[in-house]
């Protein structure tokens, strides 16, 4: 009796880790689109934030496997849609206290992601290595 494994994917020992210069780049790009959009309703903010994370995770998942790296699609979407969450959330606390509610919540997306992205990034990473450790194929 012959046994036959499946074949999978490409996958590589550690995940693709950013600088901070890299977070906070993306953090900057971030806050800049909101300020472009600071005459439109939250719902705007937020579509219009949600459709640039999305074509932006594509690209990353795309770009991660030609790199024979498996990304988790989970890691990717989830902190994505918090962030996005978050920001429309505390503009939407502070724009009846004040008029530079747009300003302030520019500058808490760049500290935000600046700050905890590498650190976020890591954790999931840690995660994700965690459970290609007791990946066995021969379960399925």
């Amino acid at each position: 009796m012959r046994t036959e494994r499946l074949r999978q994917p490409a996958r590589t020992g550690k995940p693709t880790e950013y600088s901070r210069t890299h977070y906070l780049l993306v953090g900057l790009a971030l806050a800049g689109l909101w300020l472009l959009s600071r005459d439109r309703s939250l719902l705007f903010h937020a579509v219009q934030m949600l459709a640039v994370m999305g074509v932006l995770t594509g690209l990353q998942i795309v770009l991660r496997r030609r790199a024979g790296q498996v990304p988790t699609h989970v890691r990717l979407v989830v902190p994505k849609l918090v962030l996005v969450a978050l920001a429309v959330g505390f503009e939407w606390l502070l724009k009846p206290e004040t008029s530079r509610a747009n300003a302030v919540v520019a500058v808490f997306l760049v500290v935000l992601v600046t700050a905890l992205g590498p650190i976020l990034d890591r954790i999931a990473a840690d995660r994700a290595m965690a459970g290609l450790a007791t990946f066995d194929p021969r379960k399925d």
